[in-house]
């Protein structure tokens, strides 16, 4: 009897692993499947290093669509324009009265304590920012000046939630830094938004 009673309770965990399994494969399925996150902001800009020297603290905008790859890692695709008014010792030097840039960067993220309410997390990316620059003429116009540049952004930031809420309230410093012939351009871009999860996360 004894030996008939093992083999019912080895059939019976292995029935018990099974479903675990089926379960976990359907709730990651599930979590893969429709875990898009829309980002918007607006903000302040920094310049810094050289660049400190040529503009004055500018403004920001931003809109991300990202998409969870696991509960704590999202890969999302990212537009940021800032823009900046010239020193007025650069004006008087080289003509610059103002410049922008318009930025697209692809960045991965990860949420740490990603089931709280209060959510830190880090960023990184690569992307391309168009710079625009406009020059005063003799006759009082202005002429824009566009470059591409490849760079690349790192960031911190922190989401507040209520639990099982879709919407979210978040706040970042992101760093951009793009390589130019005469040194870089790099300012620190501070945004506050709103994020909407169309998964049903709470971040």
């Amino acid at each position: 009897m004894l030996y008939a009673v093992q083999p019912m309770r080895k059939s019976y965990y292995a029935l018990i692993v099974v479903l675990c399994l089926t379960w976990a494969g359907t709730a990651c399925g599930q979590f893969m499947k429709n875990e898009l996150v829309l980002s918007a902001g607006v903000g302040l800009a920094d310049p810094t290093g050289q660049f400190e020297d040529e503009v004055k603290t500018g403004q920001d905008a931003m809109f991300s669509a990202g998409l969870f790859l696991s509960p704590s890692w999202v890969l999302a695709v990212r537009g940021t324009y800032a823009a900046f008014d010239a020193e007025a010792v650069t004006q008087v030097n080289t003509g610059l009265q103002r410049l922008s840039y318009f930025n697209a960067d692809v960045e991965a993220g990860l949420m740490l304590y990603p089931e709280s309410w209060f959510t830190p997390y880090i960023s990184g990316g690569i992307g391309i920012g168009l710079e625009r620059s406009w020059f005063a003429t003799g006759t009082g116009a202005e002429q824009p000046t566009d470059v591409l540049r490849v760079g690349m952004t790192g960031g911190v930031g922190i989401s507040v939630h209520r639990q099982l809420k879709r919407w979210s309230l978040f706040t970042e410093l992101v760093y951009h830094h793009y390589p130019t012939e005469g040194g870089s351009r790099q300012f620190v871009r501070w945004t506050t938004g709103l994020r909407l999860s169309f998964g049903g996360r709470p971040f």
